[in-house]
């Protein structure tokens, strides 16, 4: 029988839609920043691939177009993907 781990279920109470688009991450309060690929999208998060997943905080925000920023919180971390939930700021 196989074994369920946290990510064998989804969690996600909104469906979420392939985005496949980059996307900016920045943080330290706009004082730094990197390029991601912006691969799934809900109403409450998205899965990324940031260009270095390891330096990125539990806290940043996401640019999804040039007129639209959003507050997220990283959830978890496997791999080269993170998925982050959207928080207001």
């Amino acid at each position: 029988m196989a074994k369920l781990t946290i990510h064998s279920v989804d969690q996600r109470f909104s469906k979420r839609i392939k985005a496949l688009r980059k996307g900016l991450i920045s943080y330290s309060h706009g004082a730094s920043a990197m390029d991601c690929s912006i691969l799934d999208l809900s109403s409450g998060g998205a899965r990324l691939r940031p260009d270095d997943p390891l330096r990125l905080p539990g806290n940043c925000r996401l640019r999804l177009t040039p007129s639209l920023t959003i507050g997220c919180e990283v959830v978890y971390r496997e791999q080269s993907d993170i998925g982050v939930a959207f928080v207001p700021q």
